[in-house]
């Protein structure tokens, strides 16, 4: 029983704070309980490090994870010191070592005694030493300790060698107070230092000092500079913890932001006997372009802060400094002109005047796999304020004859492998961010201008390549090559004045074209419109095959206004078929009129004739509904027809209501409101609404319900929606062939109004 209860008041002891003289002092009282743990196994085991450090209030290591980095030099390095070590058995022990409780000794005696011991130093802070009786080891140093025992082993055995080492080691407690986290008493690595121990604490304040810090053992005091080992790696004054020391980080004000040119600019600690020499080399020095002559330091002085130059040999002083600039020098520009590119003999080459392009080129050679359409010169003014890009072409020399070239000029010629990695960036979207990596490589010089990328539709494939000068069709045929036959006589150039066809061997300005376009033999060519926001709207003579996508590449893509879930295709087909289903449903009205005027109210009557008069009204458009916006999977896979008309309207930010409602109208967009609160924005529903058939056109032309119920929730609505209250036809004649048609007619003309909606 006795044993168990010293086992509960010794897990007391670990699993909270406790000073040294509590611990004595309890001890003192209760003999009794250092014979229990001398007894006792697990007072040993539970004494002695194995392998990790355990803190007094933690029985697992604490991982701190560093957010953002600490501005505030060294901060973040005490927080990242891990705190566990190896088997103490790996590790040398240190001469200036004191013993500690709980330390096991290993004593060999050879000569006339011969024995090997392994005695613990127990809780009264001796070992008991077999037939020679108690010896006070606690707080010796390992060759006070050897020194002891020797003296009494030659007094006590004739003729006896004595050999003592440290078996084992005991986890010392000790205290850190002051400007930290988490200030208290812990139990740490018997090899602990001063660095290492504060990593138990959980870091610094704001207002620490790293540099006056205190280690109070018995009575004295010995202090520690943490900057000696952060920033020249000196560890001399890190000494080993021993038990019952107190780490005492005091607070400072002393701190300054170096910043300018500098290798590492962040918030340092400083002492009055620093020089500023000290302070720029804790920041590293100055950086590759710092100028150590040019250091300006911000003093606040009489509640005034002031700003001055200093001399770095100077010291701080009583000044209370709060930040210090290292200025930089200026660099001028004057380098020999640099060719790059894979596809032609890059590097610097001498220039000492200025050259005609025209002439220089001609000292280069180029391979085979040159991209002969499209170069980049860049120039440079030596005093950097003027910088002009002009882009030229190889295969038209009148496009470069009057640049000229000379010191930091710098010439960049594509490859055949860069327009291929442009493409694919431009084909491949999944593979986005990787052909982007691939991209910055290749066009690591300069950028190309969207305005001179041409549009170039081949059989099967449409791209986008940069063109400059005088360019002839064929040439970009016979360079990029293709698996199908062309039919020269269609292919067609596209320009900003008009459409050429039969253009294979015609010479154009690139700045000119749009749009060159190479049909297959088997193809037949097309005409389609496409009007509103697109960079050049018009119509287009294109191969059969050829796509949306492709269609909106052509016309040189959408402008940043375009609102392309309302971009809507019609086609003739389409209206022919609308077309029909209204004279159908005429029909059937009207011989349903006459077949069962005897039958009909005279107020059913009037619902029918005002039907037919709506189907007079209607102007059937042929819109094929869909989401066709750009780079869509829907745009890329629908295929044009000849005459179909293409619309891409403005930006929408309306929402229009109509239908049964007290005042159809049109409303700008509140992402806040639903389709009722629009409703009810327009009078509310008329007595002849249909309240559970109200349905939604987006502006893609789909129709989907408004989900008025509790299982299929409320649709979302957009901008350029259309909420449709149709009428309820449960009231009209009981006759379902007149509601099957007013269906009809009422669908088409809410189609149309909402398609007119988006337009105006």
């Amino acid at each position: 029983m006795n044993r168990i209860i010293s086992v509960l008041i010794f897990f007391s002891l670990i699993a909270y704070p406790q000073s040294s003289d509590d611990l004595s002092e309890l001890l003192k009282n209760n003999p009794e309980l250092v014979n229990e743990f001398e007894k006792s196994d697990l007072s040993s085991d539970a004494r002695q490090i194995k392998g990790e450090d355990k803190s007094i209030d933690s029985e697992e290591e604490t991982v701190y994870v560093l957010d953002e980095p600490n501005e505030k030099f060294g901060f973040d390095y005490i927080v990242s010191i891990p705190k566990s070590i190896s088997s103490t058995s790996d590790l040398p022990v240190p001469n200036d070592y004191r013993i500690s409780l709980g330390d096991k000794l290993k004593i060999i005696l050879t000569g006339g005694k011969k024995d090997i011991l392994s005695l613990e130093v127990s809780m009264d802070g001796s070992i008991l030493f077999p037939e020679l009786g108690t010896i006070n080891v606690f707080g010796d140093s390992i060759q006070d300790l050897r020194k002891k025992i020797k003296e009494i082993v030659e007094l006590s055995y004739v003729g006896t060698e004595v050999s003592v080492s440290l078996e084992t080691l005991a986890a010392k407690k000790i205290n850190i107070i002051g400007a930290v986290k988490n200030p208290g008493t812990y139990i740490v690595s018997p090899f602990s230092t001063v660095t290492s121990s504060l990593a138990y604490s959980g870091g610094f304040e704001d207002y620490a000092s790293l540099r006056n810090i205190t280690v109070i053992r018995e009575g004295k005091e010995i202090n520690f500079d943490l900057y000696d080992f952060l920033i020249f790696g000196s560890r001399d004054s890190d000494i080993n913890i021993q038990q019952g020391d107190t780490i005492s980080i005091k607070a400072t004000n002393n701190l300054i932001e170096i910043s300018g040119s500098v290798n590492r600019p962040m918030i340092y600690e400083y002492k009055p006997d620093d020089q500023y020499s000290d302070l720029i080399n804790f920041a590293l020095g100055p950086n590759r372009e710092g100028n150590d002559r040019n250091i300006s330091v911000t003093i606040n002085k009489d509640g005034k802060k002031i700003t001055k130059k200093i001399n770095k040999e100077d010291l701080i002083g009583n000044k209370k400094i709060e930040a210090l600039y290292v200025g930089n020098y200026v660099n001028i520009n004057e380098k020999d002109l640099f060719v790059s590119g894979d596809a032609v003999t890059s590097g610097f080459y001498p220039i000492s005047k200025e050259q005609n392009l025209l002439t220089f080129i001609k000292k280069l050679k180029f391979s085979s796999d040159v991209y002969p359409f499209y170069s980049i010169h860049e120039q440079s003014s030596l005093s950097g304020l003027v910088k002009t890009i002009d882009s030229f072409s190889l295969a038209d020399p009148a496009s470069y004859s009057g640049l000229k070239v000379f010191k930091n000029s710098k010439l960049h010629f594509f490859s055949r492998k860069d327009i291929e990695l442009m493409l694919e960036e431009e084909n491949k979207e999944e593979n986005k961010e990787e052909n982007k990596e691939k991209d910055k490589a290749a066009f690591n010089l300069t950028e190309i201008d969207p305005k001179e990328l041409k549009s170039i539709s081949l059989p099967n494939n449409s791209i986008r390549i940069p063109i400059k000068g005088e360019i002839i069709p064929r040439q970009l045929h016979l360079f990029f090559g293709s698996n199908t036959k062309i039919d020269f006589s269609k292919v067609s150039v596209i320009t900003s004045d008009s459409i050429f066809t039969n253009a294979y061997n015609d010479i154009f300005n690139a700045d000119d074209v749009i749009a060159i376009s190479f049909p297959a033999v088997s193809e037949s060519i097309i005409e389609v419109k496409i009007e509103g926001e697109i960079l050049n709207p018009g119509v287009y003579a294109v191969p059969s095959s050829t796509n949306l996508e492709e269609l909106y590449i052509l016309a040189g893509g959408l402008r940043n206004k375009a609102f392309q879930s309302g971009i809507s295709i019609f086609r003739e087909e389409v209206k022919e078929k609308q077309i029909q289903a209204i004279k159908e449903a005429k029909a059937l009205l009207t011989d349903n009129m006459i077949q069962k005027s005897t039958s009909i109210s005279e107020g059913g009557m009037v619902d029918i004739n005002s039907i037919l008069q709506l189907a007079e009204l209607i102007e059937p458009n042929g819109r094929i509904a869909g989401e066709f916006s750009q780079n869509s999977e829907t745009s890329k896979n629908f295929i044009l027809k000849d005459g179909d008309s293409i619309l891409v309207p403005s930006l929408s930010y309306e929402v229009v209501v109509q239908g049964e409602v007290l005042n159809s109208s049109s409303f700008i967009y509140d992402k806040s409101m639903n389709f009722k609160e629009y409703i009810d924005a327009a009078g509310g529903f008329s007595e002849y609404a249909d309240k559970r058939a109200v349905f939604i056109i987006k502006a893609n032309g789909l129709s989907v319900s408004a989900g008025n119920n509790i299982f299929s929730g409320t649709s979302i609505i957009e901008p350029g929606d259309t909420i449709v209250v149709p009428r309820n036809l449960d009231q009209l004649e009981p006759l379902p062939v007149i509601s099957m048609a007013t269906k009809i007619i009422a669908d088409i003309a809410f189609s149309a109004a909402s398609l007119n909606a988006i337009q105006d």
